[in-house]
């Protein structure tokens, strides 16, 4: 089953979440820098990036894979952080796992529960970013 995944693993994706894209956008529109932070595979996220244009508009992607660290490890979010210059009290963090928001708070980062873009714009606006 592990073979089978390895070579149809594509098969596996989804579009990107309704809206989504939508909000990375707005973000950005408004004056936000847009940063992504993925448990992605080293040896797969190349192609992800062809399958899914889109991620080319974060200013910058942390990949586990080539960090040797994952969500929720504290250290996954210290690379972030360093690496693109983020001040965490000043950032906000979004992700579906409630394990990896709460990691990420505990780190120091103010973080939201996606589930999904029509209550992450809420919970951005309701953070004070002006969107």
């Amino acid at each position: 089953m592990l073979e089978a995944y390895a070579q149809r693993w594509e098969e596996t994706l989804g579009p990107p979440i309704a809206g989504s894209v939508d909000l990375i956008r707005l973000c950005k529109r408004e004056g936000y820098r847009v940063l992504a932070l993925t448990n992605w595979s080293h040896e797969t996220f190349p192609r992800a990036c062809e399958i899914y244009p889109f991620l080319a508009e974060f200013e910058g992607i942390v990949v586990s894979g080539r960090e040797r660290i994952i969500k929720p490890q504290r250290e996954i979010y210290a690379v972030l952080c360093q690496r693109y210059g983020v001040v965490p009290d000043r950032a906000v963090f979004l992700d579906d796992s409630p394990l990896n928001v709460e990691a990420a708070q505990a780190f120091g980062l103010r973080a939201v529960h996606f589930t999904g873009a029509e209550n992450a714009l809420y919970e951005l606006k309701r953070l004070g970013l002006r969107l």
